[in-house]
C-alpha cells in the first residue's frame, strides 16, 4: 500500500522532508561566520525563504529551490554565494552566473516589496549507484512537489516563474541585464498550477495524482494528439521517464527514434487550458506538471527514474 507524503514537517523546518537543515542564514553582503558554519563545500540542495517584505503575504513563503553538485569549481557553498552576490548587487544581474538571481534581484528591488532573504542548505546521503547530479535533481523536484502540495502553490522563482513588472534578463554575453518593463502593471506574478491529488500515488494507474491519463499503449504516437501535455514512459513493469511537451504527438515520435529497439510504452495526460495560454505561462505550466510527476515518483520509489535527466541541461 502506498502512503501519502508525510506533510507534518514544516517547509521551513530543519527536518523537512527527511532532510537535517542547516540553520537559516541571512543574505549578507559580507561572508559571514555563520555562513561558513552552515553552509558546506558539498553537493548538496539548498531553499530561500523571505524573511521580510512590504507585501507580508509574502513573508515565510519559499522563494526558490535549487542544488548544486560538489566538483573542481562549484559547490553548495559557492553556489549560494554566487545567489547572494548577485541578489544583493546594486546594477541588475544577468542571467548568469545564477538563473535564480535576477528574479530575486526583482523582488529586492521593486519599492513596494522590498524583499529580504534567509537561506538553508542539506547535504543528503546519495546511493552510489546512480550519478549524483540526477539524483540531486529528482530530490529537488520532490521538494518542490512536496511544496505544493503543502501550500497549494509554487516557490516564487522555480519553474521559470518570474517577477511580472521586469523584463527577463539574457546572459552576460548577449548585454541584457533584468530590468523594469516601460509601463509595469497587473499581478507581480502567474498563478501556479493546482497542487495534484496524492490520494492516489499508484504509479501506473489512469488517475494518477488526480489527473486524466491515456491508456498505454505502444511507443509511436499513431493516437496521440499533437496538443501541450504531460507523458510517462514504461519499459516493462518499470517506469523509466517522465516528460511534458507543447505538442506531445512530435515527442513521443522523437522518443520512438530514441528508444527504437526497446519495448517502451507510453501514457499521456493533455494539459486543460480554459482559455489558450501565452507561450511563457504554457512553459510555466507544463514545467510545474512534469516535475510534480517526477517529485511523486522519488517520494514513493526513492529512486532516479532509468532515463531520467541522463541528457539534462537545466540550470541550476
Amino acid at each position: 500500500m502506498i502512503r501519502e507524503p508525510n506533510l507534518n514537517e514544516s517547509y521551513s523546518s530543519k527536518l523537512w522532508g527527511g532532510y537535517q537543515w542547516s540553520s537559516w542564514v541571512d543574505f549578507s553582503s559580507q561572508i559571514t561566520d555563520n555562513f561558513r558554519m552552515n553552509i558546506p563545500k558539498e553537493s548538496g540542495i539548498y531553499r530561500v525563504m523571505i524573511t521580510e517584505c512590504n507585501d507580508a503575504n509574502l513573508v515565510g513563503k519559499l522563494m526558490y529551490i535549487g542544488i548544486s553538485q560538489k566538483s573542481n569549481s562549484s559547490s553548495v557553498y559557492k553556489r549560494t554565494r554566487s545567489l547572494i552576490s548577485n541578489t544583493l548587487k546594486t546594477s541588475p544581474p544577468y542571467n548568469d552566473p545564477h538563473t535564480a538571481a535576477p528574479c530575486l534581484w526583482a523582488y529586492t528591488n521593486d519599492p513596494n516589496l522590498q524583499c529580504k532573504f534567509a537561506i538553508s542548505v542539506t547535504v543528503p546521503e546519495f546511493s552510489p549507484d546512480v550519478d549524483i547530479k540526477r539524483q540531486l535533481q529528482c530530490m529537488e523536484d520532490r521538494l518542490l512537489f512536496l511544496y505544493r502540495i503543502q501550500t497549494g502553490h509554487s516557490t516564487i522563482a522555480n519553474h521559470g516563474h518570474f517577477h511580472q513588472w521586469y523584463d527577463r534578463p539574457q546572459n552576460r554575453s548577449k548585454g541584457k541585464p533584468v530590468g523594469l518593463k516601460s509601463n509595469p502593471s497587473g499581478p507581480i506574478s502567474l498563478p501556479s498550477q493546482p497542487p495534484s491529488d496524492v490520494s492516489n500515488l499508484e504509479l501506473f494507474s489512469s488517475d494518477w495524482l488526480g489527473w486524466s491519463w491515456s491508456a498505454w499503449e505502444v511507443l509511436r504516437g499513431n493516437q496521440t494528439p499533437n496538443l501541450a501535455g504531460i507523458y510517462r514512459l514504461k519499459e516493462g513493469e518499470e517506469i523509466v521517464y517522465f516528460g511534458q511537451a507543447k505538442k506531445i504527438y512530435s515527442r513521443l515520435q522523437q522518443h520512438h527514434r530514441t528508444y527504437l529497439g526497446k519495448k517502451i510504452q507510453c501514457s499521456y495526460f493533455i494539459l486543460p487550458q480554459k482559455t489558450p495560454m501565452q507561450e511563457w505561462a504554457l512553459n510555466v505550466a507544463l514545467s510545474e506538471r512534469e516535475v510534480d510527476t517526477i517529485g511523486a515518483y522519488y517520494e514513493v520509489m526513492k529512486t532516479v527514474p532509468l532515463y531520467q535527466y541522463l541528457n539534462y541541461k537545466r540550470g541550476t
